[in-house]
């Protein structure tokens, strides 16, 4: 077992419309004291995910249910393949609910969660999904993220983050095979755009002949 584990957080958008597929976030985490990251550290940090999700709910449409965290080895050695291990539920079917009922935005809209440290060319950052309109400034700087949901999903994250006597998240350098610890986290009010996220099939066309 190694000292990384990957996780995938899995969010469900089947509420949104049929065949939706899954959204999904990652995270990479070290065992405490670089130790390895056993089964109860994964518990731990999966009901840390669950925590930062549910402390992010309000802010995220009620179509959006957090189902499951798929865990990935990282082998100590190059070229530090990944492996699955397991899956941990985070509550009954189908999962951890957002639950805001605004005006849900297109699924390729996400918040960008920038994971910083103290080398510039190691941070990493992480897009969440699900955010509904009420979250949009529409008075001083329209179509932004509001400054109130920046500082509570910024907050929610440095609570994920904080280095503990268990398992933390950290930046992964595949290439160098490196971890480094984070020491702050941002979110801004730019939207970002995750196309991979978006409907695949369109429900309504229309042509005209020119």
């Amino acid at each position: 077992m190694g000292a990384v584990n990957l996780a995938q957080a899995t969010v469900d958008r089947s509420a949104v419309t049929t065949g939706l597929d899954d959204a999904i976030f990652t995270l990479h985490w070290g065992g405490a004291g670089a130790g390895p990251m056993d089964g109860p550290a994964r518990i731990t940090a999966t009901n840390a995910i669950k925590a930062f999700w549910s402390a992010c709910a309000p802010f995220l449409h009620n179509t959006h249910k957090l189902r499951e965290v798929k865990w990935y080895d990282l082998s100590n050695t190059a070229p530090h393949k990944t492996t699955f291990i397991e899956s941990i539920k985070t509550g009954t079917a189908p999962g951890t609910p957002g639950s805001s009922g605004g005006l849900f935005l297109p699924p390729q809209v996400a918040v960008s969660v920038t994971l910083k440290t103290n080398l510039r060319k190691h941070w990493g950052r992480f897009y969440l999904p699900g955010l509904t309109g009420t979250q949009l400034d529409d008075n001083g700087h329209r179509g932004a993220l509001l400054p109130a949901t920046c500082d509570a999903i910024a907050a929610a994250a440095a609570t994920l983050c904080q280095q503990t006597n268990g398992p933390t998240v950290i930046v992964w350098s595949q290439t160098a095979g490196s971890a480094t610890f984070i020491d702050h986290v941002q979110v801004d009010d730019v939207i970002d755009v995750i196309r991979r996220r978006r409907m695949k099939v369109a429900t309504y066309k229309k042509a005209l002949a020119v």
